[in-house]
């Protein structure tokens, strides 16, 4: 089946304490869903691709605080038959089917991988890092779509590497829901992998195909007009600085350091977040070699850090995008026990327990912007460390594999 339950040279005390903390976190973590869901049903984010499901042939669906392709809205119109609320939660109960799939999915991968080297059962470890992780409670309570984004993200990664077809398939999908993710354009480019990205413009213009034989292709022009207004010169500082809703990107960070600033002004500031982004693109692209690469590790710790870019570079992550980074957590979580020493360890506890933790500090006006905001910027910081992990992670593969072509080259010399 791929998980495995109690392995032979796992302790029952180990087995009991994994099986204990693993059923708290997740009966905690329904609880709490269940009381929100109920009790306090916010459902922001989903009501607008309710309220654009319905609207979707009738009017213009982008007058609506949205920006996905118009195929995800005619795919959603099967929810849009429902009253909002029960829709609401029959969209809850299939995301958190998506995270047992993508549980499912990364137990296969680890145990294949990693069971000889852990006495841990792998399913209670990636239970507790799961549903102990706050941006997947914001994502699910919201009505957000990044479950399937971690989906498709854990597929591309860790099931379809060498598969170009359901690579590209998964990279279009992702496209139709979040521009940002192109990024992983970037990375297929740089690592040669061209039917990747010809196979993702392929079923990018298949489902704009399919949109425009049942639509129409008039709101497509809207879409694109619409994609302008995220991604344009707009003045988002105020937007982003006078709540509690903390973004955890450069963008987010400067515009709560430097909002009302007396001394910097705000287009000073856009500069200085291009800057930055820049020097982060740059470096990060330093350590994705630019070649074929065939080892696998190194093509995973390649995918995990071209994901952190995005959430850094993205001038409007919100927490609830982090969910992408749970596959990320489950496989670092046995790839760090391998490794000698603790830093590594060390420098994962500390990102994982800064991005999963929620943070209070974000609902106190004193803490929304200047310096003082700078104590409320947690998952920041555990994207920072997250970041260092995978970098160190990356240079010593890049190490590894560099020593044992050398060693290869010798050996064929000899020959």
């Amino acid at each position: 089946m791929g998980v495995t339950v109690l392995k032979k040279n796992t302790k029952i005390p180990d087995f009991l304490f994994c099986a204990m903390a693993a059923g708290y976190v997740f009966f905690t973590f329904m609880h709490t869903l269940t009381r929100k869901i109920i009790f306090e049903p916010n459902f922001c984010d989903f009501k607008r691709y309710y309220d654009a499901a319905r609207l979707l042939g009738v009017g213009n669906i982008y007058q609506l605080d949205i920006g996905y392709h118009p195929l995800f809205f005619l795919i959603f119109k099967l929810f849009s038959f429902l009253p909002q609320r029960y829709a609401g939660i029959i969209w809850c109960i299939v995301m958190i089917s998506l995270v047992f799939i993508s549980i499912k999915l990364m137990s296969s991968f680890i145990d294949k991988r990693f069971t000889p080297h852990s006495s841990l059962p792998t399913i209670f470890v990636l239970i507790f890092i799961t549903f102990s992780y706050q941006p997947l409670m914001e994502d699910l309570v919201v009505g957000q779509v990044n479950i399937i984004l971690m989906l498709l993200f854990s597929l591309m990664a860790f099931r379809f590497q060498k598969n170009n077809i359901l690579s590209g398939l998964c990279m279009s999908i992702m496209l139709l829901l979040k521009l940002q993710y192109g990024l992983f354009l970037v990375l297929f480019l740089l690592r040669k992998r061209y039917k990747v990205i010809a196979s993702t413009i392929f079923f990018y213009l298949l489902w704009a195909g399919i949109f425009s034989v049942f639509i129409g292709g008039e709101i497509m022009g809207l879409y694109f007009k619409k994609l302008f207004f995220f991604i344009g010169p707009q003045d988002r500082f105020a937007l982003l600085a006078g709540d509690e809703f903390f973004l955890p990107c450069i963008f987010g960070v400067l515009s709560r350091v430097f909002y009302n600033s007396n001394w910097l002004s705000m287009r000073v500031v856009k500069i200085i977040y291009i800057v930055l982004s820049t020097g982060l693109l740059i470096n990060t692209y330093r350590y994705i070699q630019i070649k074929k690469v065939t080892d696998e590790l190194e093509n995973i710790y390649a995918f995990i850090m071209t994901a952190l870019l995005m959430l850094f570079i993205t001038p409007f992550t919100e927490c609830h995008h982090l969910t992408i980074l749970l596959p990320a957590f489950f496989f670092l979580f046995y790839d760090t026990i391998e490794k000698k020493g603790n830093n590594d360890k060390i420098l994962y506890l500390s990102a994982f327990f800064l991005i999963a933790l929620k943070y209070s500090l974000n609902q106190f006006p004193s803490f929304h912007s200047g310096i003082s905001s700078l104590l409320s910027m947690g998952k920041f910081y555990g994207l920072i460390m997250l970041y260092v992990l995978v970098l160190r992670l990356m240079k010593n593969r890049q190490g590894i594999s560099g020593e044992r072509i050398e060693d290869n080259n010798k050996t064929r010399g000899v020959l």
